[in-house]
Formats: C-alpha cells, structure tokens, sequence
C-alpha cells in the first residue's frame, strides 16, 4: 500500500519525491494493529513512523508536535 501510494503521487508530481514524508497509522487502539505496524514499520526505511487512535486521542499530540516542529525547520532553513 505504502509503494502504491508513492507511486500515484510520483505521478501525480514528481517533485512530490522531494518533500519530507510521514506516515500516519491510525486505529492503533485495534489489538492486532500493533504487529502490522510493527511490519509496515520495517518496510519504511526512515520514514518517520506515527502510531495513532483518532478515537482514543493516543499519539495525536505526538504527531502534531512533530509536523509543527517540523514546519518551523522548513520556514528557518
């Protein structure tokens, strides 16, 4: 999935390729999501890797903090 999705936004836009990426896995309050996130993880590379719950709220704050922190680096730069 994570290559499918590379793939339609390389299309989309090659200069796509070039930006800073994320990953996002939701519904990580699911018992078995942690063992496929655990996997996807692997296949990533370094990629920064968000485990999150929109329902329960966990891992939310985490990730924000990490995209504002992020952004700030891109304005100063």
């Amino acid at each position: 999935a994570y290559e499918s999705i590379n793939v339609e936004l390389s299309r989309y836009s090659p200069a796509l390729m070039d930006k800073p990426r994320i990953v996002a896995l939701n519904k990580m309050d699911l018992s078995e999501a942690n063992a496929a996130a655990d996997v996807f993880s692997e296949t990533v590379g370094s990629v920064p890797v968000f485990r999150i719950s929109a329902a329960s709220g966990e891992g939310v704050d985490r990730l924000l903090k990490f995209i504002v922190s992020e952004l700030e680096n891109m304005e100063t730069a």
